[in-house]
């Protein structure tokens, strides 16, 4: 049985918005998901379940193989790589104070009729959530580099090493694709999801409360007045420099 967050010794150290769904139980979760879709597909075979440790930790990714027999029983499988997207259990830290896993999936289906900016292929919704006990949608998985999460790219990986050329590729690319996402015409139509409720205040600031009441049962607040999850941060904020600078 998880311990309530609150209930956790401010000394415990913990990775932020890890899974604590063992993969055995997620294997077995999938493997019958994919046996109960659609008629018409053989049995098929789920692999290689993992939850990736480092990155992605703004949900939980779960990265899995499938593999359907051919239809005839001949040598003619089909293969994929996919990734299930889903909330966080609450003992898992997560980072938001609501996930909206639905939206996320209208919200990308969107942009990806609309854009050329590269999205991963959605393949299945399950508002639901079912098999998992919580909503998620799968994806198509991508090869490449990504900047850590856990620990922060700021202080460690390859984007801290890259040269000073490198990283201007990257942000150059960045910036691309915000600026075909802010193209897309009549926005507020398209994505009427993305309105945040109307309470007055903005959305950082709404996100801003929301996660200073949260992590305040979860961490000790240091002599500067901030939190701090391992003490390794302690006093000190993500300021996307590569050493530590002081909180605002």
């Amino acid at each position: 049985m998880a311990v309530p967050p609150a209930e956790r010794p401010h000394s415990e150290k913990r990775k932020l918005t890890v899974s604590e769904r063992s993969v055995a139980m997620l294997t077995a979760a999938l493997q019958d998901w994919l046996d109960a879709r659609p008629a018409g597909q053989r049995r098929p075979t789920v692999s290689g379940v993992r939850v990736p440790g480092n990155g992605g930790l703004s949900s939980t990714s779960v990265l899995f193989e499938a593999c359907w027999p051919g239809e005839d029983g001949s040598g003619s499988a089909r293969r994929g790589a996919y990734v299930a997207r889903m909330a966080p259990e609450e003992s898992a830290v997560p980072v938001f104070p609501r996930y909206d896993l639905p939206a996320q999936f209208e919200v990308i289906s969107r942009v990806a009729a609309r854009c050329d900016i590269p999205l991963p292929a959605l393949r299945w919704n399950e508002p639901d959530g079912g098999a998992l006990g919580t909503p998620f949608f799968v994806m198509d998985q991508v090869d490449g580099r990504i900047p850590l999460d856990n620990p922060p790219y700021v202080f460690t990986g390859w984007l801290l090493e890259a040269t000073p050329e490198e990283r201007a590729v990257l942000q150059r690319a960045s910036v691309a694709v915000l600026v075909k996402v802010h193209a897309i015409p009549d926005a507020a139509a398209v994505f009427p999801m993305l309105r945040p409720p109307r309470t007055g205040r903005t959305h950082c600031g709404t996100m801003w409360t929301s996660n200073a009441t949260t992590t305040a049962g979860r961490w000790p607040t240091t002599a500067s007045g901030c939190r701090s999850s391992s003490g390794a941060l302690t006093g000190w904020r993500n300021t996307g420099r590569t050493s530590p600078g002081p909180t605002s």
